[in-house]
């Protein structure tokens, strides 16, 4: 009897060896995009969390303008304009949070003194997130809103906005499914609370 392989066993046994590369090479591609989504998903949502921790103060602090004007100037779904001294230097800038396509995008524009003017020209724009997935991020409550109402109709009377609720959702493709990542952020403006 002669030992050794036959051509078949041969053959099976490539198959068999070339089955487990495939396999393990599938697995290896599975858990690094697995990996690339899970990471991308923490940015996207740190940066999320950035974006609200600076809108979170400026809008806290709304107040009258330096010319005396209403704290908020102008709202809707996508965008959010009020005057807030977001530099600490005792004047109020117009504060602009809107949305540019899937960009959302913040304008400032400082006061000119005496006489206080905002000239839309001097406007600074910088963008805040990429990728936003929904035209509606700004949802306005007035004073009687104890967590379960709905938000205020629009046209919104800007002079019954007590609170803002922000609502980011970005989506990015990363050659998998897409998955929006989404937060919320509840904010009470201080100084439109007791009028």
């Amino acid at each position: 009897m002669d030992k050794g392989f036959t051509l078949i066993e041969i053959i099976i046994a490539i198959g068999v060896l070339g089955f487990a590369v495939a396999m393990i090479s599938l697995f290896a591609l599975n858990v690094s995009q697995s990996e690339l989504f899970i990471s991308e998903n923490l940015k996207i949502e740190e940066d999320i969390k950035q974006a609200l921790r600076i809108m979170t103060p400026e809008i806290r602090s709304i107040n009258s303008s330096s010319n005396g004007s209403y704290g908020i100037a102008a709202v809707s779904s996508s965008s959010f304009s009020f005057y807030s001294d977001i530099d600490a230097d005792n004047y109020f800038e117009k504060v602009r949070y809107f949305l540019d396509g899937s960009t959302l995008k913040k304008g400032v524009i400082e006061s000119s003194i005496s006489p206080f003017i905002y000239d839309p020209g001097q406007e600074k724009i910088k963008e805040v997130i990429n990728g936003i997935s929904s035209d509606d991020i700004f949802y306005y409550y007035d004073d009687s809103y104890d967590g379960n109402q709905s938000p205020l109709d629009y046209p919104v009377d800007v002079s019954k906005i007590r609170s803002v609720k922000i609502v980011i959702s970005v989506e990015k493709e990363i050659n998998l499914m897409p998955v929006p990542v989404e937060l919320s952020l509840f904010i009470t403006i201080r100084n439109l609370r007791g009028i």
